[in-house]
């Protein structure tokens, strides 16, 4: 019997911990903003040990209240050139994990998934400051739904980048760089790689990548050349798919886990609680 007890005590204090614990990170991710963190661990990390600093890349140009409205309010007049110069001069480049305070659920189940350590949430991206490739196209995308632009992905060979449907043409955009574009992803195929060379080493000048800068200027410039070039690794994306369709779904169960679970040790607790008390009554 004294074992009987001691084992509904412990269940009973591993339930109330589980509870109380997911609880508070639950309550606490409602209001938890990331972004002191990510531009404190990208100052310390990045900025400190990187010369030929290329603003809007490397550093925010400007706040992010405009992009946070632009991400949940329709424009009269959607404007690529704008959204993406918006996109990438307010969110320094970088990759960011999922945070404890943010999901602890998903946090969680990443410590065993690494690839769920990232998240494809564009509020959740744009709250941090901070996107890869991937993560600034896909706030570009979810921009371009809110006004109707159809929109998809480019997976390139290690980079992606969009591409927007603009008055019934296809062009290619890459918010992570902040360049757009004025062909689609076809002008690839039709011979005149020349131009297609020039005009994304111009827009890279355009944006500040010099090619007298070593680390990020004729290298960037370069890679960034055969990458585009490189058809034998390019994939083409669904229309408003999401990067990685699985991950987004299992991101999105998260979401429901992450209070799901603390709701279940709630009920349990209370369920445990009332069988606890009629023994009680019971045995009085």
């Amino acid at each position: 019997m004294l074992m009987y007890n001691i084992y509904r005590k412990t269940i009973f204090s591993f339930l109330l911990f589980c509870f109380v614990s997911t609880l508070i990170l639950n309550v606490f991710s409602i209001y938890y903003s990331p972004l002191n963190y990510y531009d404190n661990f990208y100052k310390n990390n990045v900025i400190t040990k990187s010369e030929g600093l290329v603003p809007g890349y490397h550093t925010r140009l400007r706040d992010l209240d405009q992009l946070e409205i632009l991400i949940n309010t329709q424009q009269q007049n959607f404007n690529v050139e704008k959204t993406t110069s918006i996109i990438y001069e307010s969110l320094i480049h970088g990759g960011r994990d999922i945070l404890i305070f943010e999901n602890w659920f998903l946090w969680l189940l990443s410590n065993f998934y690494k690839p769920l350590k990232k998240t494809q949430n564009v509020k959740k991206i744009v709250a941090s400051g901070m996107a890869n490739c991937n993560e600034a196209n896909g706030v570009l995308n979810k921009i371009a739904s809110i006004n109707n632009v159809p929109a998809r992905f480019i997976s390139l060979d290690g980079h992606i980048i969009s591409e927007l449907k603009i008055n019934n043409k296809w062009i290619m955009v890459d918010a992570d760089f902040g360049i757009v574009f004025p062909f689609g992803y076809d002008k690839i195929f039709d011979g005149d790689i020349f131009y297609v060379k020039e005009t994304l080493k111009n827009l890279l000048i355009e944006r500040g990548f010099s090619l007298d800068t070593k680390k990020l200027g004729e290298r960037t410039v370069k890679e960034y050349q055969n990458l585009l070039l490189s058809t034998e690794n390019n994939t083409i994306h669904e229309i408003g798919a999401a990067i990685s369709p699985r991950l987004k779904i299992v991101e999105i169960f998260g979401e429901i886990m992450n209070w799901g679970l603390s709701f279940l040790f709630g009920i349990t607790l209370i369920i445990f609680s009332n069988k606890k008390k009629k023994l009680y009554k019971n045995k009085h």
